[in-house]
């Protein structure tokens, strides 16, 4: 990653392309440092996947100032991010939020999974970079573009 990793608060990018969000990080008024590590990471134009573990409710400032952000970048956003993964260990609340996030796929055209776990997270994460790949890999071949 071109972007310093010493640079990234709310964001772990030690193992990018899968970054994970720091929940701990996530503090009322955190919404001014997310945009700013938000755009390095979709300024890279390299495929990733966003982890985030389930967290207290989001401030309504720091929501406002995600969503003004995520309407503004949804074009690098959908290029960049080839999936947006929830950690949510109750199964009752993955289910909510699976439903929640059907709205998001909608809206940002970035796929949204669940998972129970960390591991599990970072599975999916990586099959969900291994499929872009794929997919592109085959795109190039289709257009006789060398990849």
């Amino acid at each position: 990653m071109q972007a310093q990793a010493s640079s990234f608060h709310i964001y772990d990018v030690s193992n990018f392309p899968l970054v994970v969000g720091r929940a701990e990080a996530m503090l009322p008024g955190y919404a001014a440092r997310w945009r700013d590590e938000m755009t390095a990471l979709v300024g890279q134009d390299r495929a990733c996947v966003l982890i985030h573990s389930a967290q207290d409710e989001e401030a309504h400032e720091d929501r406002k100032q995600r969503a003004l952000w995520l309407k503004q970048y949804k074009e690098p956003l959908g290029r960049s991010c080839k999936a947006l993964i929830h950690i949510e260990p109750e199964p009752d609340k993955r289910a909510a939020m699976a439903a929640q996030a059907r709205m998001a796929v909608k809206a940002f055209g970035v796929p949204v999974a669940m998972a129970a776990t960390m591991a599990e997270a970072l599975a999916l994460g990586s099959y969900a970079l291994a499929a872009a790949t794929t997919v592109n890999a085959d795109a190039g071949v289709q257009d006789g573009l060398s990849r």
